[in-house]
């Protein structure tokens, strides 16, 4: 569905950033996200 492949692009744009903790929790949402969809 369409939270699926928002998580996927976002998840693909994190690639882009240094790690850190605004991209450890941005991955946190998207893997709550991808459960509750």
């Amino acid at each position: 569905g369409r939270a699926a492949r928002v998580c996927s692009v976002v998840t693909q744009e994190m690639d882009n950033y240094e790690p850190c903790i605004y991209t450890k929790r941005v991955l946190e949402a998207v893997t709550v996200l991808r459960d509750q969809g």
